[in-house]
């Protein structure tokens, strides 16, 4: 995963090749690990060897538009659902909740069970008096993170009705209860306490208690962790979210390419495939890395303090109910469960902060090698000031592309959320091709007034 991490941000210094980015290979012997060198030389030589397929210091000055436009429109559809996940490590993070670490253990674990192959869900946000938090496997969980194994379990016996345990399958078993791995004996022995005072209906046995604690893993400081900007768990746990969700532009841009250049250049699939693997890895690169920085930045105190639209906004309103349409759209094409009007403003609120900060951060990744080519009388005032006009216009395009393609697939709601974000990532390639072919032509109308 560190290797991973490490190629998709070289793809990213790549973008900026002439802008002087290139003083970090001076020095690379001491900025990487011995073993991530090795993966690199072997990366360069290979691709070298292969007609410099992606090993290209001019792979900025990319010779066909349309590849270009897929790569904008990709990485803006990409941007907005890192936007939209970015909402979950903002809810609960350090800086805004004492308790957000438990919420954020289940995304986590969750994470975790779906790399180890199992059906996993997060179920708990439903608000279902005494239901799951998760589900693995068909099997309810219910997911508690506290300082100690007893609270983990005191926090599943009811304050009232005697005390009983008050997590309950369908058939009136009791569902088992996930705590921190570094806690488990103390909540199994919490647990057998309870049995024997008569407090689990249906269970008279105390050497059954491990079957009703299962022990998870992440410890308590690994839950805490993941609330925390640039610690090992949190930008771990970005990583893993950053692979399942820019791995789908990657498969969009890649297929958007190829069609392209297949068309273009006579049918020639070595050229199309060339193409098509270096636009996907581009889109990638870039869209993995702005996902995890802007996972990490809205952890901080300063995504807090980042403009909050919400009080500028009538919730009973004609804009309160677009901004909900558009909130709920952008989350059913993603898999997340649509909200109610107030929750939807704070989380539109959350998705507008973190889409500033992707657009700054990609926008400096598309414009720097221009900028260093006006500076350097490689293109003239007039034609950077047409592609920055290019860039900001494909990017408009692309997002509203994006968000209606989502607004449009809303009504299906038994859609799987894999087909909804294809089609919504498709459908902000096209939304780049189109914003390119606007400016374009209003280019030439410039160009013909000015003669």
């Amino acid at each position: 995963l560190v290797r991973l991490t490490l190629f998709c941000s070289m793809l990213v210094l790549w973008q900026v090749q002439h802008s002087g980015a290139c003083f970090l290979w001076r020095y690379w012997r001491w900025l990487l690990p011995f073993s991530a060198r090795i993966d690199i030389i072997f990366y360069i030589w290979y691709h070298a060897y292969q007609e410099r397929l992606l090993w290209n210091f001019e792979v900025s000055k990319m010779a066909d538009k349309n590849e270009r436009s897929v790569y904008i429109g990709a990485v803006s559809g990409c941007n907005v659902i890192s936007a939209e996940k970015a909402v979950v490590p903002a809810n609960y993070s350090a800086v805004n909740s004492t308790t957000g670490h438990g919420l954020m253990a289940e995304e986590a674990l969750t994470v975790i069970d779906k790399f180890s192959g199992r059906s996993a869900e997060v179920v708990g946000r439903t608000n279902i008096k005494n239901g799951p938090d998760r589900m693995v496997d068909g099997a309810a969980l219910q997911t508690k993170f506290y300082n100690s194994g007893k609270g983990c379990v005191q926090a599943c016996f009811d304050k009232e009705n005697g005390g009983l345990y008050r997590y309950l399958n369908s058939d009136g078993s009791p569902m088992p209860v996930e705590v921190p791995k570094d806690m488990y004996d103390d909540a199994v022995e919490a647990f057998r306490a309870k049995i024997s005072q008569g407090k689990v209906p249906g269970v008279t046995d105390v050497n059954e208690a491990g079957n009703y604690v299962r022990k998870s893993d992440l410890t308590y400081a690994d839950a805490m962790n993941l609330c925390k900007p640039f610690t090992a768990q949190s930008l771990l746990y970005d990583c893993a979210t950053g692979i399942i969700y820019c791995s789908f532009a990657f498969g969009i841009s890649a297929l958007a390419a190829f069609i392209l250049e297949y068309s273009r250049n006579g049918r020639n699939k070595k050229k199309a495939l060339f193409s098509a693997v270096r636009t996907g890895a581009k889109v990638f690169g870039l869209s993995y890395v702005a996902h995890i920085l802007c996972s990490q930045f809205a952890r901080t105190e300063l995504f807090k303090s980042v403009w909050d639209i919400t009080g500028y906004i009538n919730s009973e309103g004609f804009f309160g109910g677009a901004v909900k349409s558009v909130n709920n759209a952008v989350r059913f094409s993603v898999g997340d469960s649509v909200s109610s009007v107030s929750a939807s403003l704070t989380q539109f609120s959350k998705m507008f902060r973190a889409g500033i900060f992707m657009n700054l951060f990609t926008m400096l990744i598309f414009l720097v090698p221009d900028t260093v080519r006006v500076f350097v009388r490689d293109i003239s005032g007039f034609e950077y000031l047409n592609r920055v006009f290019m860039i900001v216009i494909s990017r408009i395009f692309s997002t509203v592309f994006y968000i209606t393609a989502a607004l449009m697939l809303g009504s299906f709601s038994s859609l799987p959320y894999m087909v909804s974000m294809t089609v919504c990532l498709a459908a902000s390639c096209i939304g780049g091709i189109a914003g390119r072919a606007v400016v374009s032509k209003l280019t030439e109308r410039f160009m013909i007034l000015r003669a």
